[in-house]
């Protein structure tokens, strides 16, 4: 038996069930337990999730076996790096952040 904590965003397809115990030995079988307990949570559990098993977080977990009597929290997965970040922020030198920069004069 594990005990399973869902983020705030997915109560909406649970009846507003957040916590609750399920008997599964991986992450994918979890996932088909809940899906089958709330079907329409199914599709988002499927796409973007992730997974911290007793506080160590897996991004993608599927097959990650679940110790008995751990507790598995869903989070939503965290997206980002260079990816996101815009391309003149990368572009930038040392040398453009300075005092001149903030109005600040020198002596």
């Amino acid at each position: 038996m594990v005990r399973v904590v869902l983020p705030g965003t997915l109560k909406q397809y649970t009846g507003g069930v957040t916590e609750l115990d399920a008997e599964a030995a991986t992450i994918r079988q979890l996932f088909q337990v809940l899906g089958d307990k709330f079907p329409d949570i199914a599709p988002h559990l499927a796409d973007g999730m992730a997974v911290a098993i007793d506080g160590q977080i897996y991004q993608d977990a599927l097959l990650q076996p679940i110790p008995n009597n751990s507790e598995v929290h869903i989070i939503p997965k965290i997206a980002g790096g260079a990816g996101s970040c815009p391309l003149s922020l990368l572009r930038m030198q040392p040398s453009y952040i300075g005092p001149a920069n903030f109005g600040i004069k020198n002596g």
